[in-house]
């Protein structure tokens, strides 16, 4: 797992090398230790950015850079495709099944069933619907997310190789 994981991040690191948008250089593994060797990316992270910033054009500029990235991770394996709800209900109505089970903790139970069963018939009108598909990020949060002071943005963790529905990385 680890050497694909390094193969996978290697690749972005080519793709994504110059400009504005970019992931760690990545120099290694060590996989005795089971450790990826990479480039040490001084910036704060987007989450500390987001606490610290005025609500507003300044926030709104974190999260444009934030999708100017996600645009350049997707960049050429970007597919149209019709949309398919299903795993993402699937994996909904296993959550629940686990929290009645007693198996997962789930705040709010009720509301998020409500929630839930919200979603169903727009899950109903969206199949179908034009979709995209990428190589998506599929763990991007804002702590994952680093601003340089010149600007430059890094993202970490990049390892994902299987096709995902290209809204993933936003939702």
């Amino acid at each position: 797992r680890l050497r694909q994981r390094f193969a996978r991040q290697a690749d972005v690191n080519e793709r994504l090398r110059e400009g504005r948008s970019r992931v760690p250089r990545h120099y290694g593994i060590v996989s005795a230790e089971a450790v990826l060797i990479e480039e040490a990316v001084e910036g704060s992270s987007g989450r500390d950015l987001w606490l610290e910033l005025p609500q507003g054009v300044a926030a709104e500029a974190l999260f444009r850079q934030i999708g100017q990235w996600i645009a350049a991770l997707h960049g050429e394996e970007l597919q149209s495709t019709p949309f398919d709800p299903t795993p993402q209900m699937t994996w909904l109505d296993r959550l629940q099944t686990r929290a009645a089970q007693g198996r997962r903790s789930l705040p709010r139970a009720k509301r998020f069933a409500d929630a839930v069963r919200g979603l169903e018939p727009l899950a109903a009108l969206a199949k179908g619907q034009s979709a995209r598909l990428a190589v998506t990020h599929r763990g991007l949060r804002l702590d994952r997310f680093l601003v340089r002071d010149d600007r430059t943005g890094f993202a970490l963790d990049v390892e994902n190789d299987a096709m995902d529905y290209a809204v993933r990385d936003v939702a």
